[in-house]
């Protein structure tokens, strides 16, 4: 297994950076870089990361890529900020001389209190109810509670003497008696603490400059004298504490104190000395090595993340990002920067060279350096391990050993005294090459860029070919693999196979069975490797493959591969492994992950170099006897100690949600987190994100997908994220992710909501609805009626036009009926038989009663027409002195009780028949009526049969004899059947059927669907 380190030219955009010792470097925030003043009097932190600097020249916000500053343009009180506070509420309330006091919430100023004389919170506390501050009015003290909803009480202290401390209590003095009064409790009433005796020998001064609390403890610090008084608010005991207490320097001065959160910190000419709470000084911060001469510290501050911020009266701000250890500059190996490292042996030795000077220069693994010069013109063209303490070195005119035990250059042609040289080219035509000249075969090795040791020869790569080469006694067979030109060589020590790899190709060779896979540009396509810039292999055979900007793992045991998604970037960098560790080094400083297992790493740890703090340029890295990692830098030699790799304060997680912050900016702040829900209002048509990243290098960009919104992947420069369309009311989810020049945020998935206005909501949608419904329902209901009365109106219309119809049908039915009657009843008169005529007229009186009946109604029951039908046969019958005879045939499926049809329709086709069917046959006449059930329940059928002498012989007959009264029967139905059609929408049809030869008589069918039924 290969246990090499990973080392990195990274080149890229520089910042400006002041080295004031060996380890120490820091950023540098002035006018040059954005800021509006290079005064500023102090650094606060607010509760979503964002850094604020308060200047002389306004309030700056800065979030580690841009600044925003405001002024009293966007509502300040004035532009001379000079500190700041951040309240349990997330309120940041801003310090000034000025006639009012407020606060900065959502990037937005809010005035709390306003005074005709200038104002000043001089102390300031908060708890989780309420926040606190004590200004100087009028030479009294006013103390001004605001609660969670900016309900302000400022109640005037009647005193002169007020110190209110962090812990949210109030401190008064009336001459040497000190009262307290605790706040958080809502205590109302001052409680005696303590008197002072100044009759000691060390009286306490009130007319220091600087005056605060800490914990319960008064201090006092005179900028004059260097000296420092305190006293304890329990008993009054005074101390006095002088620079030479605390092994301060004569010529040093008193600048400020302050306290910051459970610390004291002084700040002196020289020094920054930081206190616990019983007074006892827990660090002491030397400035001369971080800061120029001239710049006065005014402030110190040490934000969530560890950065370390020290601001300046005139000098701007600066910033040690991070504070780490591990980047170490070695003085004694500077002789090495100029140096470019070309490669390392088996022990860890490493060789640089200088190619102006044409000097070698081999690193031993006890940090010696031995130096050895070359003609001019010399290059050293690749140097590669051979063996336990030996190294090939291929120079442009020898290919040489070193041997790193006794310090001796041999020649590869003497050592194996290699008389003759043999290359043939596989799958060539031309001859094999022969030399047999040292020269000539000298000349042939210097085209060798690296070559490696095989267990039975060697394995070569020069700047065109790979070859493998065999030493038979003074000669070397050289076989030569491939023509191509790669520009790395990997050897797998586990499997013995060696990688060579270029930009777009990739070749895994076998120098035993001189078998070969290759990747082409094609089928890296396909494995979504589209360039490779580094490549190296451990022992599980995993092969790694740095493509621009991702990570690549392939396991040649298994075939599979694995994508690694890392939060910065692979631009140019290469990767080794070392002790089942894999390390990445670059511009963004060094990474490394534990190597589980084939296809399995760990999450990646990092030191970085934020904004090119430690180095601008990273020319080369080696190992160092295996406990050094060299980092060749434009800076210097960086010796990082591998145990060092181990050092908590140093290393981070860059998936920490810490790192590279996503927040919400408008339309107000949040910190967004995985799963969080933004609520966002209906009136706003976008939202914009920011990024908070001091390790942040370039331009953010943002890349967001809103599901069920867009249909494929946003991007978006000033964090601006479209939603105009979104619908109330419902979740969608969010997918983004930030980058920057050398950094990448894990993507975070959050929601959008936008709640529903009050109509909007599920209940008054229910209720709307259903009020929606009964309206339409009332509506459908007023229509219903409305159409009803307006139908029944015009059925009332069509019944009595229908009745007047048919009663003048039936008033031309009726009379032709009775006349007939009358004619037969004169018949019986006229022939003297008077019975005969009695009893026809008594048969005709109770049947016209019955038509009487039945014409007054627009339907009759079945049975009640067969019943007349009867009768009235009968009457004809007898009329005709019994010429014919009849039949009434009844379908017993019909219900004749239930069935309705229309009246009269059936009776003056039957007096057709008989009139002029019958009359004309003389004797043997017969008439049949038949009623049956049509193709389904709702269809009746009436057939009416004669043996008559037919139609046509009726018509010959009728134009013989003008005295015969025309018939009306035929011409009345059918008025009868088109009423009925019209008004009824009842379907009767009727047909005629003339009887052929030798038969006579007719059939008239008379069809009537859509019957009526009673109950």
């Amino acid at each position: 297994m290969i246990k090499y380190l990973l080392g990195i030219l990274f080149i890229t955009l520089s910042i400006n950076a002041y080295a004031g010792g060996d380890s120490t470097y820091m950023q540098h925030f002035n006018i040059e870089k954005g800021l509006p003043s290079n005064g500023i009097y102090s650094v606060a932190e607010d509760d979503l990361g964002y850094i604020w600097f308060s200047t002389d020249n306004g309030l700056v916000k800065y979030n580690g890529y841009s600044y925003k500053v405001f002024t009293a343009s966007n509502g300040l009180p004035t532009k001379d900020v000079w500190k700041l506070y951040l309240d349990k509420r997330g309120r940041l309330w801003v310090h000034t001389h000025a006639y009012k006091i407020g606060y900065i919430k959502n990037d937005q100023y809010k005035t709390m209190v306003t005074s005709t004389k200038i104002i000043y919170p001089i102390y300031i506390a908060s708890d989780n109810r309420n926040t606190y501050f004590l200004y100087n009015e009028s030479n009294h003290f006013r103390l001004v509670t605001v609660d969670s909803a900016d309900s302000i009480t400022n109640t005037d202290l009647s005193t002169q003497s007020a110190i209110l401390s962090p812990k949210c209590i109030l401190y008064t003095r009336d001459n040497n008696t000190f009262y307290k009064r605790d706040l958080s409790r809502g205590e109302k009433d001052l409680q005696k603490t303590c008197t002072i005796n100044n009759n000691n020998n060390n009286p306490f001064s009130f007319t220091a400059n600087t005056t605060g609390i800490f914990y319960n403890t008064i201090y006092n610090f005179s900028f004059l004298n260097n000296y420092a008084q305190t006293i304890n608010t329990d008993n009054c005991e005074v101390k006095k504490i002088d620079l030479t207490d605390i092994k301060g320097q004569s010529e040093e001065n008193i600048y400020t104190a302050y306290t910051n959160q459970d610390s004291l910190v002084l700040i002196t000419s020289k020094n920054i000395y930081i206190f616990d709470s019983s007074f006892k000084m827990q660090e002491k911060i030397q400035l001369a090595p971080i800061l120029p001469p001239s710049s006065q510290v005014a402030y110190y501050f040490e934000d969530k993340f560890r950065n370390t911020w020290f601001t300046t009266n005139g000098d701007g701000a600066w910033c040690k990002v991070r504070p780490s250890e591990i980047f170490h500059i070695n003085n004694t190996l500077d002789v090495l920067s100029n140096a470019k490292m070309v490669g390392t042996a088996a022990g860890g030795s490493s060789f640089w060279w200088q190619k102006e000077s044409t000097t070698l220069y081999i690193l031993d693994s006890g940090k010696k350096i031995s130096t050895y010069s070359f003609p001019k013109n010399t290059l050293l063209r690749g140097v590669s391990a051979a063996g336990e303490s030996e190294a090939f070195l291929c120079f442009n005119q020898s290919l040489s050993i070193y041997n790193t035990q006794t310090k001796h250059f041999s020649n590869f042609i003497t050592k194996y005294h290699i008389r003759h040289l043999v290359e043939d080219i596989k799958g060539g035509n031309n001859a094999p090459l022969i030399l047999n000249d040292s020269l000539a075969i000298n000349q042939y090795l210097t085209n060798k860029t690296s070559v490696s040791l095989t267990h039975n020869g060697f394995f070569i790569k020069g700047y065109v070919g790979v070859s493998v080469a065999q030493l038979s006694g003074d000669t070397l067979f050289v076989h030569t693999l491939e023509q191509e030109r790669y520009t790395d060589m990997i050897h797998d020590t586990v499997d013995n196979l060696f990688i060579l790899y270029n930009g777009a190709k990739l070749s895994i060779f076998d120098p035993i069975t001189e078998k070969k896979i290759t990747l082409t540009p094609e089928e890296l396509s396909y494995l979504n490797i589209n360039s490779i810039s580094a490549a190296e292999v451990d022992r599980f055979s995993n092969l790694y493959v740095i493509d621009n900007e991702k990570l690549v793992i392939y396991n040649f045991r298994s075939g599979q591969i694995k994508y690694v998604t890392t939060d910065f970037n692979f631009i140019d960098a290469q990767l080794k492994i070392y002790n089942d560790q894999l390390i990445i080094s670059g511009l963004f400083g060094l990474s490394y992950a534990k190597i589980k297992g084939p296809l399995s790493i760990s999450s990646f740890n990092v030191i970085a170099n934020a904004k090119n703090s430690y180095y601008s340029r990273l020319y080369s890295q080696t190992i160092n006897n295996e406990r050094d990692i060299l980092l060749a830098s434009d800076k210097g030699i960086f010796d990082i100690y591998m145990s060092s790799l181990r050092i908590k304060n140093a290393i981070f997680n860059p998936a920490s949600n810490e790192f590279f912050k996503l927040t919400l900016s408008t339309p107000y702040q949040a910190v967004i987190k995985d799963n969080d829900t933004l609520v966002i209002d209906q009136k706003n048509q976008k939202i914009n994100l920011d990024a908070i990243n001091f390790f942040g290098t370039g331009s953010v960009q943002y890349h967001y997908y809103i599901s069920g919104y867009n249909t494929d992947w946003q991007q978006s420069v000033s964090g601006e994220m479209y939603i105009g369309d979104i619908k109330p009311h419902a979740y969608y989810k969010v997918y983004c992710t930030v980058s920057d020049n050398l950094w990448k945020r894990k993507e975070i998935i959050f929601y959008l909501y936008v709640p529903p206005y009050w109509y909007q909501s599920i209940q008054w949608k229910v209720f709307f609805w259903i009020c929606g419904v009964l309206l339409v329902l009332t509506a459908l209901l007023l229509v219903i009626l409305s159409t009803r009365t307006i139908v029944a109106r015009s059925n009332e219309k069509k019944r009595m036009l229908t009745e007047l119809e048919l009663r003048a049908v039936y008033a031309q039915i009726n009379p032709h009926f009775v006349f007939n009657t009358l004619s037969a009843a004169l018949y019986f008169i006229n022939k003297k038989r008077f019975d005969d005529a009695y009893i026809h007229v008594n048969k005709f009186s109770r049947l016209i009663r019955a038509y009487l009946k039945s014409s007054q109604d627009r339907y009759i029951l079945l049975s009640e027409e067969i019943e007349m039908l009867s009768n009235y046969m009968d009457l004809q019958r007898t009329r005709f002195e019994g010429k014919f005879d009849f039949n009434i045939d009844v379908d017993n499926k019909l219900p004749t009780q239930n069935i309705r049809i229309p009246s009269l329709l059936v009776q003056p086709l039957v007096e057709n028949a008989i009139n002029h069917g019958l009359f004309h046959k003389g004797e043997g006449g017969h008439l049949e009526l038949k009623f049956m059930q049509g193709a389904d329940g709702s269809e009746l059928i009436c057939i009416i049969d004669d043996n008559g002498v037919g139609r046509e012989r009726a018509k010959e007959l009728k134009k013989h004899n003008s005295a015969k009264p025309e018939s009306y029967g035929t011409k009345l139905t059918q008025q009868l059947i088109e009423i009925f059609k019209e008004y009824e929408k009842m379907d009767i049809s009727l047909e005629y059927i003339d009887k052929q030869s030798p038969n006579t008589g007719t059939t008239v069918i008379i069809t009537i669907k859509n019957i009526k039924y009673v109950t």
